[in-house]
This record gives C-alpha cells, sequence and structure tokens, in this order.
C-alpha cells in the first residue's frame, strides 16, 4: 500500500467549506489547503477513493488541472463492491462514527482510512474466489481502465488465466440462447455485475440500484 494514496473530498453543508482527507506511506492530511495533498499527487503512483473516479478526481482537476495526473493509475472501490459483496444491501462506506452521532459532517480522513480498509477486504476477497470466477472477471474487465488497475493489485495477471466461460459456470442459471459473446464485447461491464449476482448471490439478490444507474444495460442483460 505504499505507493497508493488515499483520498477524500468533503463539502461542509453549513459552511460550504472544501475538506481534503488523504493517507499516504503511513502520513495523515486533513485540511482545507491542496499545497500538501498535491504533492502527495505527484508522488504516487496509485489514487484510490470510493466513487473517486465520478466525484474526487473531476473536483480535484478542476482546481489543480489536468496534467498533475497525467500518468496515474486510480482504483475506485465502489466500483468493486457489487462484484466482490455482491449481498450488500448498499455499497457506501459504512461511517462507524456517524452511526454513533448521526449529525456529525463527514469526516474525508476517517473515510481515507475507511477505505484502505475496504480495499484490503475487497483484495483477500477476490483472492479467496475460485480460480474460474477470478479469470472471468479478468476477460471482462482487463481492458476496462476504470476496473483493470485493481488486477495488479491483487497480482493478477494473463499467466493465472485457467480456462473458464460464463456459459459453463452459470449453467442452467441463464437462457442457452442469449448472446453472451455480444454482451462480452459490448458491455463487459455491465455483464460482470450480472455474473455476479448470478454466480456469487441467492435467490433473493438483486441488482444495486447504483450499478442500475451507472451501467443500465445490466439490468437489460439480467432480463434477458
Amino acid at each position: 500500500m505504499q505507493n497508493i494514496l488515499f483520498l477524500d473530498i468533503e463539502t461542509n453543508p453549513r459552511s460550504k467549506r472544501v475538506d481534503y482527507g488523504a493517507t499516504f506511506k503511513g502520513q495523515e492530511l486533513h485540511e482545507s489547503s491542496t499545497v500538501k495533498l498535491l504533492q502527495w499527487i505527484k508522488e504516487a503512483k496509485y489514487i484510490c477513493g470510493h466513487n473517486i473516479l465520478n466525484h474526487d478526481i473531476p473536483e480535484l482537476k478542476k482546481k489543480l488541472g489536468d496534467q498533475v495526473f497525467a500518468g496515474k493509475k486510480y482504483i475506485d472501490t465502489l466500483l468493486w463492491s457489487p462484484l466482490l459483496f455482491v449481498k450488500r444491501p448498499n455499497h457506501n462506506l459504512t461511517k462507524g462514527y456517524r452511526i454513533v452521532n448521526a449529525s456529525e459532517v463527514n469526516n474525508p480522513l476517517s473515510d481515507c482510512k475507511l477505505t484502505e480498509d475496504y480495499l484490503v477486504r475487497e483484495l483477500n476477497r477476490f483472492n479467496d474466489l475460485d480460480s474460474k470466477e477470478k479469470s472471468v472477471f479478468y476477460s471482462l474487465l482487463k481492458n476496462q481502465a476504470s476496473f483493470n488497475v485493481f488486477f495488479e493489485l491483487a497480482r493478477f495477471d494473463d499467466s493465472k488465466i485457467v480456462e473458464s466461460s460464463l456459459a459453463d459456470l452459470l449453467g442452467k442459471d441463464i437462457c442457452a440462447n442469449v448472446d453472451l459473446d455480444y454482451y462480452m464485447d459490448q458491455y463487459p461491464e455491465s455483464l460482470a455485475y450480472v455474473f455476479t449476482l448470478l454466480r456469487l448471490g441467492d435467490v433473493d439478490a438483486v441488482l444495486p440500484q447504483w450499478v442500475r444507474h451507472e451501467y443500465p444495460d445490466s439490468e437489460k442483460i439480467l432480463n434477458e
């Protein structure tokens, strides 16, 4: 985890103050200034957060510009949460400090620490999967920029692929006439969410609302 910068941005709804939280190489940051954060971004190889691709990175690029992020690799723990913890009712970070005090505002530094812990859980969960299941995820997502950096951290690459197919793993759970090759080519991310629901979920499992919103084709695929 030494080369991973965990970051989070929060805007206080009362004061409108923007707070930046980050952890990097054993150090912590919780400031309204981006001076130190900017230096950490320059040094980091990986940048990780929960919903970082849709929220934190676009906001930071508005303030810091695009150039500082050139060549950086992103890990978004929100994207992987529905794939690896399919039975969770939602995929928000579980913020214990807000459970204790619901009026407490979001703390970006605390959320960074929660994200770091959650990434470790995701990596452990992925490594516990059957080799064929890991191979399916890899074949679907290895060329998808929002997902593929995760495989680097999990140390899973082409050399570890075992022969497998979605049709074989899902068996009688899917219609034999579905054109899986088409979905693999056109909608690999959506298909990955459907695969994990059918393979790792249970009869009561459903696509999370977030997945249906961000990857609407997943519901169409599941229905077919």
